[in-house]
């Protein structure tokens, strides 16, 4: 076969799925053919950076040519090396500058551990650039608006500025994500607030439980909102030992108003435990459910099948073992009709795990569950684990 007569369609697609950047561009060297798909602006809509060494500082070298064909863009970094801080800062900030990006999606990933006392303030303040497109807008050609902003993997202190500047700038955002790793979030009711207002066409967002309040959700309940919300993911953590549980009133609303809706919560380590049966309610459609305590679980299993039996599909459990909790987990397979997926990170007795894929043969059709007779080492892998959006 001649690599040199492949259709263009062919080497594109083999070029953006196989191959890095910096692959590419030595691809491209390879005939005349490759090179004219090379400079393609359809091989350039979807990248991928990734800054994990010094000399990958030469990617950078791309943005001015096909800098404003980039309509999905993925930066990667090892954020424990200053340089590699820095080459990701002078992307965002080209971008920023640049009147005729066609840029929508936008996700960032770090992945190392954080320097000691290290805030990513270089990172808020790159975001803010980017966010704001104000004084672009008197350009020939104004920059596409952002529709996906996935941040859950870049581990800094956001703040109202950083979401303020999104929504003011973007109201055909679709898809957010701020669940990172930052022990206290900063972001507040009244910044999600004012993004809901701004953000008519919001489909899916990924929040800590501490940025909801009931006018949040009554707002994504007003009468000249398309119903268009289908995910909403939140975390709830220490800091929400203080906050404000949200009324039935305002979850019935939302839910009402928005019927495709399915919710995503997430109990960590850190949640005082009496927090958890307080803040699930049987107003919220809720169709994953983490309980990553680390606590016994046995009421709130019961709790689950009482409010959740016609929408729970998915259960995490990171407990303790006990006969409660045997009974417990026959009691919700017995009433979840929808469980596909069930992840029991304790030892059950054998006779639970065979009356549990009795009660739902789906688990064991398609392997999504982890159940286990004994104790093994971690991780303890049968289906994988997906993060259910």
């Amino acid at each position: 076969m001649d690599w040199s007569s492949l259709p263009e369609h062919i080497v594109i697609q083999i070029m953006s799925k196989l191959l890095q950047l910096n692959d590419r561009y030595h691809a491209s060297l390879t005939c005349k053919a490759w090179n004219n798909c090379f400079h393609s602006s359809c091989l350039w809509h979807t990248v991928v950076f990734k800054f994990l060494s010094e000399r990958n500082q030469s990617l950078l070298g791309s943005l001015n040519k096909y800098g404003h064909f980039f309509k999905h863009l993925t930066v990667v970094l090892d954020q424990s090396e200053e340089y590699n801080r820095q080459n990701s800062i002078k992307l965002l900030k080209y971008l920023s500058l640049l009147p005729n990006r066609r840029l929508t999606t936008l996700t960032i990933i770090f992945t190392s551990k954080n320097p000691l006392f290290y805030a990513g303030t270089e990172f808020v303040q790159a975001l803010r650039e980017l966010f704001d497109t104000s004084s672009l807008k008197d350009a020939e050609e104004s920059p596409a608006q952002l529709t996906q902003v996935s941040l859950e993997h870049l581990d800094v202190a956001y703040d109202d500025t950083v979401f303020d500047y999104l929504s003011e700038n973007n109201p055909k955002l679709q898809m957010l994500n701020i669940q990172n790793h930052v022990l206290v979030c900063k972001v507040t009711c009244d910044c999600m607030l004012r993004l809901v207002q701004r953000c008519h066409y919001l489909q899916e967002l990924h929040l800590f439980y501490s940025c909801l309040s009931d006018n949040v959700l009554f707002a994504f309940a007003e009468s000249n909102r398309p119903p268009t919300m289908k995910r909403m993911s939140l975390k709830c953590r220490i800091e929400d030992k203080y906050h404000s549980d949200l009324s039935p009133e305002a979850w019935s609303a939302f839910r009402q108003a928005h019927p495709q809706l399915e919710v995503k919560l997430v109990f960590d380590h850190t949640c005082p435990k009496d927090r958890v049966m307080e803040i699930m309610q049987p107003e919220i459609p809720v169709a994953h459910l983490h309980l990553d305590t680390f606590t016994m679980l046995n009421d709130e299993v019961i709790q689950t099948a009482k409010y959740y039996s016609d929408t729970l599909q998915s259960l995490v459990l990171r407990t303790v073992s006990s006969n409660s909790l045997n009974e417990s987990l026959i009691y919700m397979a017995t009433h979840c009709k929808k469980i596909g997926k069930l992840y029991v990170y304790c030892v059950l007795e054998p006779w639970v795990i065979e009356r549990l894929f009795e009660l739902c043969p789906k688990l064991k059709e398609t392997g999504n569950y982890i159940l286990k007779d004994k104790k093994e080492p971690e991780p303890w892998v049968v289906g994988i684990e997906d993060d259910y959006w």
